[in-house]
């Protein structure tokens, strides 16, 4: 039996389920239209395996059972139970022969009635998909180039580098050689140093006196130059 639902509720349902969620939003519009909400019984089958799928059906509420066909007991057996979002006909209707078993394990409702809009807008999907694939390879592809580029560079680069870096070693194993040299140096300067610190400071009372003792004598100069000219005068 039909159950009756907003048509805009199982537009959002739909948008939700790959492939669908897929779709461009026309696209979608045009899966979605003819849908409609059916109700199955707990225990009612919803695809045998002896009939070819009209549609396919995807569950809205409730829980399926899905059933295998065991070929050395010829019984049916239990695969797995699935809810709501699943897709169920699919399979029969790609492979064009009648193959799955599908039995409401809950009471169910399942939207239906998208096969025709389904097998007009995938291909139109797929193409769309395709599409964007080829672009997403080709951006790759660029990219791949540029990087052959930077490491074709970088490879023509690494001798160079290597050859700096041996200098870089040379250089500092020399300046590494020269250090004990250059503290000596630098030792002795300082010893040097020292040493004429203090001449200078012995030195420096000493030459304080002698600039005494030349005073003194100038002056002693300067009187008796005076007592020659006054003798002289006398005389």
């Amino acid at each position: 039996m039909t159950y009756s639902v907003a048509s805009n509720q199982v537009h959002e349902f739909i948008k939700q389920i790959f492939p669908f969620n897929q779709l461009k939003s026309q696209q979608l519009h045009t899966v979605t239209t003819k849908c409609q909400l059916v109700r199955y019984r707990t225990f009612q089958p919803l695809f045998v395996r002896e009939s070819m799928p009209a549609q396919i059906a995807i569950i809205y509420e409730g829980k399926v059972r899905l059933l295998g066909y065991d070929q050395r007991t010829e019984k049916p057996a239990s695969l797995q139970v699935v809810g709501a979002g699943e897709i169920l006909g699919w399979v029969g209707l790609v492979r064009g022969v009648p193959c799955e078993i599908a039995i409401a394990s809950t009471e169910v409702i399942c939207i239906m009635g998208i096969t025709q809009s389904w097998e007009k807008e995938v291909p139109h999907y797929l193409e769309d998909r395709d599409n964007g694939l080829r672009s997403q390879v080709t951006e790759l592809q660029t990219q791949l180039a540029e990087t052959r580029e930077q490491l074709t560079s970088a490879q023509k680069q690494l001798p160079i580098a290597q050859a700096q870096l041996q200098t870089a070693k040379i250089q500092l194993a020399t300046a590494e050689a020269q250090l004990p040299k250059a503290q000596e140096r630098v030792a002795t300067a300082k010893q040097i140093l020292s040493t004429d610190k203090d001449i200078l400071e012995r030195m420096t009372p000493l030459a304080s006196q002698g600039a005494i003792s030349i005073v003194q004598a100038q002056q002693r100069q300067k009187v008796l130059t005076r007592y020659q000219e006054i003798s002289s005068s006398e005389a």
